[in-house]
This record gives structure tokens, sequence and C-alpha cells, in this order.
């Protein structure tokens, strides 16, 4: 897997067209399950806690927002 919106498209196909600046929850239409199974699977595939970012007052509402963590990792 080489980037989230990757990640992405292979868990919901249906979601499609995906771009960067979907937001999760209003444009993706993702519950708190679907966040957080998403969250697990960034740290085991690109070993990134999102938390840590939450955590720091990052902003993660878009799928530019988790690709920028992953590549600030």
């Amino acid at each position: 897997m080489k980037s989230f919106l990757e990640l992405l498209e292979k868990r919901f196909p249906e979601k499609r067209p995906l771009v960067e600046d979907l937001r999760l929850k209003e444009d993706l239409r993702l519950d708190s399950i679907d966040l957080i199974k998403i969250a697990v699977e960034v740290h085991q595939i690109f070993g990134v806690d999102l938390g840590e970012f939450a955590d720091r007052g990052q902003l993660l509402s878009t799928i530019a927002d988790i690709e920028k963590c992953i590549v600030k990792k």
C-alpha cells in the first residue's frame, strides 16, 4: 500500500471517486467505527499513530490531513 488514498479505495470501493479534499465524516459518511478501523490500519500499514497527531491538535478531517501525517512519519 503506497498511500492512504489507496487504503480507502480498497476498503470502500463504493465511495468513488475519492479525492484528497474529501472530508471523512461529512463527505464519505464514515462513522466512528469506520474511523477507528482506519486508524488501526494506518498504524499497522504505515506505522503512524493518528492519535498522537490528534493529541497535538492537528486536524484530521480530510483524506489529505491523514496523508500529511503519513508523510511526516
